[in-house]
């Protein structure tokens, strides 16, 4: 019946027109659920943007960024003592000379301590206010060293790893965007394993900019540009002594036999030597 129908023809036929109906509304529906979802990832992640952008301009419209770069060190300092303290399975004893190796990577510890300070101390309550005191000590040494300019350094330390880590969160939220839909084949609703995942990525993201801080500010250093150097003036004279060629001698007078023809003419002129003198040094 279709081969037979003229173009631009309406169809009218009982068994092909529900047909057509119920297509068209399953893809609608399909296309609406779509962007419903779209929509609501959107709102998942605008909650994070929110929070990063909010921070971020507070520092950049004159907010102090001491207090939280020394929170986010202090911090730093909590996990590694915890991350090498003895929990009561594997590890039984305390890792001293782990703790102080990573201290390491923040700040110069063996310039304040020794793992030996350490040894002997058996509960966090202990150790903390022992690390802690050698991290500050040397962020009141940076602070001596540089001064006022110490802030300048924090507020781009803490920019430069909000930055940073936002951009590399939104590209793994993207590649987690990409395949959740997959999840539906296992009766997980993605949505809500896309909030679960996404909110677990965003802690991990503000535990990288933590630790970027913590481990930046003691190694970052500020150079100021050196002074402008003022211009030479030398002196140009208008007329530049006359090229002779090694034709004048030690009294004054030329010596007319040292000059080629198309050497400029000794005599000052600048005009070449044959077109000058050449026929009166000729006649002499």
């Amino acid at each position: 019946m279709l081969k037979m129908s003229p173009d631009l023809e309406e169809v009218n036929a009982r068994f092909l027109s529900p047909m057509i109906e119920k297509t068209q509304k399953r893809i609608e529906l399909h296309f609406f659920e779509y962007r419903k979802h779209v929509l609501e990832y959107d709102d998942v992640l605008n909650a994070q943007r929110e929070h990063i952008y909010e921070t971020r301009r507070e520092y950049l419209l004159g907010k102090d960024p001491r207090p939280t770069v020394r929170e986010h060190v202090d911090e730093a300092i909590e996990e590694i003592v915890d991350r090498n303290a003895p929990d009561g399975f594997e590890n039984n004893e305390w890792d001293y000379q782990a703790i102080f190796r990573e201290l390491l990577q923040i700040f110069p510890a063996m310039d304040y301590g020794s793992v030996q300070d350490l040894e002997g101390f058996k509960n966090e309550e202990e150790i903390l206010p022992i690390v802690k005191g050698w991290a500050n000590e040397a962020y009141e040494a940076r602070i001596a060293e540089f001064g006022e300019d110490y802030r300048q350094i924090e507020k781009i330390v803490l920019l430069r790893a909000i930055t940073q880590l936002w951009t590399e969160h939104l590209q793994s939220v993207e590649r987690l965007r990409e395949g959740i839909g997959l999840r539906g084949y296992g009766q997980i609703d993605p949505l809500i394993a896309f909030r679960k995942e996404s909110h677990t990525i965003f802690e991990d993201t503000l535990r990288g900019i933590r630790d970027q801080v913590a481990q930046y500010i003691y190694k970052m250093q500020f150079q100021q540009p050196p002074p402008p150097t003022q211009p030479r003036m030398e002196r140009v004279d208008d007329d530049p002594p006359p090229r002779t060629n090694g034709a004048a001698s030690t009294n004054g007078q030329i010596d007319w036999s040292k000059v080629k023809r198309n050497d400029l003419c000794p005599c000052g002129s600048g005009k070449k030597f044959k077109h000058c003198h050449y026929g009166k040094a000729e006649a002499l």
